[in-house]
């Protein structure tokens, strides 16, 4: 036992914590550790084990790059002109359609169209005036291409089937 003028320094002394600090240690129970011995010590807050975790940087590694993937595709978004010039080129230089997909499926489309200038709900809500008024708006603007569209259209021209029944169905 200690001297009665050192134990009126300290809380607590080794006798009367027991096995308090093996008991904790064993089930691994951190913080009744740390409450015990800092009972016995005030040097327990300066040990480095104590202090609470510092997170670890999060590395920036590319993975895409790392297992040479192609790139991401874009979830929302619009063809780019670039690729559809060059679907345009293959289908005119006589490629074959096995190619023309083969291309397409390399280069997947956005999984998302562009979304629409109008919601479906609010044309419905329109008068006929407001609605001729939104198609000739939209007649003026530029069509863009869909190569999508056009693959069956060219598999039934390849076939010499009339493509005008395509569109008549």
């Amino acid at each position: 036992m200690l001297p009665s003028a050192v134990r009126e320094q300290w809380l607590v002394d080794e006798a009367q914590l027991g096995q308090r600090l093996n008991q904790d240690l064993q089930h691994g129970d951190r913080a009744d550790f740390r409450l015990h011995l800092a009972l016995l010590t005030d040097a327990v807050e300066e040990q480095p084990w104590f202090d609470p975790r510092q997170p670890a940087k999060a590395e920036s590694r590319v993975w895409r790059s790392r297992f040479e993937l192609p790139p991401a595709t874009p979830l929302q978004g619009s063809e780019d002109d670039a690729e559809a010039s060059v679907l345009n080129e293959r289908l005119q230089q006589g490629g074959s359609m096995v190619d023309v997909r083969l291309w397409l499926a390399l280069r997947s489309p956005p999984l998302l169209g562009i979304p629409p200038a109008l919601e479906p709900a609010v044309y419905d809500n329109l008068s006929p005036l407001g609605r001729e008024r939104w198609r000739s708006k939209l007649a003026d603007q530029p069509r863009r291409e869909d190569p999508l569209l056009m693959l069956p259209v060219l598999d039934a021209l390849k076939e010499g089937v009339d493509a005008g029944l395509h569109w008549l169905s």
